[in-house]
C-alpha cells in the first residue's frame, strides 16, 4: 500500500506541475499581451511626440521669419518717418522765408488755382 499511496502522491505532484506550468503559461501570454500592447502605444506616442516637434519647430522658424519681417518693417518706417520729419522742417523753413519775404499767402493762392485745375 504504501508503494499505492507514494504513486498517487507521485500522480498529484505530476497533475499540480501540470495545472502550475498551465497556470504560468497563461500568465506569461497575458504579459506577452500587455507588453505587445504597451510597445504598439509607445511607438504611437513615439510618432505623436515626432509629429508634434516638427510642428512646434515648423512655428518657431514661421515666428522667427515674422520677427524679422517685423525688424526690416521698422527699420522702413524709421526711415519714412524721418523722411517726413524732413519734409516738415524743409515745409517750416519754405514757410517762414516766404512770410518774411511777403509771398506766402501767394505762393498758397498759386497752389489752389492749380490743384482745382488738376482736380477739373
Amino acid at each position: 500500500m504504501r508503494v499505492a499511496d507514494h504513486i498517487k502522491h507521485l500522480e498529484r505532484i505530476i497533475e499540480n506541475g501540470e495545472l502550475l506550468r498551465d497556470q504560468m503559461r497563461r500568465t506569461a501570454e497575458a504579459r506577452e499581451a500587455i507588453i505587445h500592447s504597451q510597445a504598439g502605444k509607445l511607438k504611437q506616442l513615439s510618432e505623436i511626440n515626432t509629429l508634434y516637434k516638427n510642428r512646434r519647430n515648423r512655428a518657431v522658424m514661421r515666428l522667427q521669419k515674422a520677427r524679422n519681417e517685423i525688424k526690416l518693417v521698422e527699420a522702413k518706417l524709421k526711415k519714412q518717418i524721418q523722411r517726413y520729419d524732413q519734409q516738415d522742417a524743409f515745409y517750416a523753413a519754405i514757410k517762414a522765408a516766404a512770410n518774411e519775404i511777403g509771398i506766402w499767402k501767394l505762393l498758397v493762392e498759386k497752389a489752389k488755382t492749380k490743384l482745382n485745375a488738376n482736380e477739373s
